[in-house]
């Protein structure tokens, strides 16, 4: 089982930078360096005086400038396979088993191998990558994160922000209060009081990736041709009363209608009061079953 820590994007690493001399050898230990870059190799290995001649690979660490940039304990393969392996192949040979894949502060992609892995996203916005179509695989929430079933495996997600499969089709997971998909599900069906179109939600949520506030995602949509024709007074008493019917449907209550009055009377707009009624405990309550497995941009 091999355990694989990122201390660099996974995006901005190419172990193929990684060459140079020789710089120590032992019977546990290859390293090669070219002054910058630098691969530890450890395990178990044979050598004469032209150098290794076989061994097995248990660990293999690579950093840049002293500071570590990836390790990958946990290993067993065959140190000649891969001495001059691509990093492709040097991944087909490592990750077999059910390893363990944790990633950065920064956006990080992983890959589906074989075996049951797990893979610890981090912070940023981070994606795992299958083969196969959106019909191979099978996604379900498993407390704090998903568990994934495609291609005869069964992978555990956590903090992974987004699924994409080889097809091009791509599955946001972060569909919580405050996390960018479910934020632009929310917002777009509070809006027009309909299931968001796949078009219009990944429009919205590469939107909010950019940086967009929720709030200025609201304005979009209070500006819109489909709200306008939906809301065509700006009176508050109205504009509220619709935002009770389409986003928690039901009649407002007469403390929150005051509360929101009030609001609006001491200058809160329109895309915020929606964004507002989007986010609200009610209204993430109505859409959970929706979005508990993430949502097909």
């Amino acid at each position: 089982m091999a355990i694989v820590t990122y201390s660099l994007p996974s995006f901005a690493i190419n172990i193929n930078d990684w060459d140079g001399a020789l710089s120590q050898l032992s019977s546990s230990h290859y390293q090669i360096t070219d002054g910058y870059h630098q691969t530890d190799v450890y395990g178990s290995f044979s050598y004469n005086a032209s150098g290794v001649t076989g061994g097995t690979v248990t660990g293999m660490y690579w950093t840049q400038g002293n500071s570590p940039v990836l390790s990958m304990s946990g290993l067993k393969f065959d140190f000649l396979d891969a001495l001059n392996a691509s990093s492709t192949k040097l991944e087909q040979l490592a990750f077999k088993g059910n390893d363990t894949f944790n990633g950065t502060f920064f956006n990080d992609g992983f890959y589906g191998h074989t075996g049951n892995d797990t893979f610890n996203g981090g912070e940023g916005r981070d994606t795992v990558f299958y083969d196969g179509n959106k019909a191979s695989i099978g996604v379900s929430a498993n407390g704090a994160g998903f568990k994934v079933n495609t291609l005869g495996k069964v992978d555990t997600l956590n903090s992974i922000e987004r699924i994409d499969m080889g097809d091009g089709s791509v599955l946001a997971l972060d569909v919580k209060a405050g996390e960018n998909a479910g934020s632009a599900y929310r917002i777009y069906q509070a809006a027009f009081d309909r299931k968001p179109d796949a078009t219009g939600l990944n429009y919205w949520v590469k939107q909010m990736d950019g940086g967009a506030s929720l709030a200025e995602v609201a304005m979009g949509f209070v500006n819109s041709n489909e709200f306008k024709a939906a809301n065509p007074t700006n009176d508050p008493t109205t504009l509220i009363n619709s935002y009770y019917q389409h986003v928690l449907h039901r009649a407002p209550d007469p403390t929150g209608a005051q509360y929101w009055s009030n609001a609006m009377a001491t200058g809160m707009q329109a895309n915020d009061v929606l964004a507002s009624f989007s986010e609200s405990t009610e209204n993430l309550a109505n859409t959970a079953a929706a979005l508990k497995d993430g949502v097909w941009m």
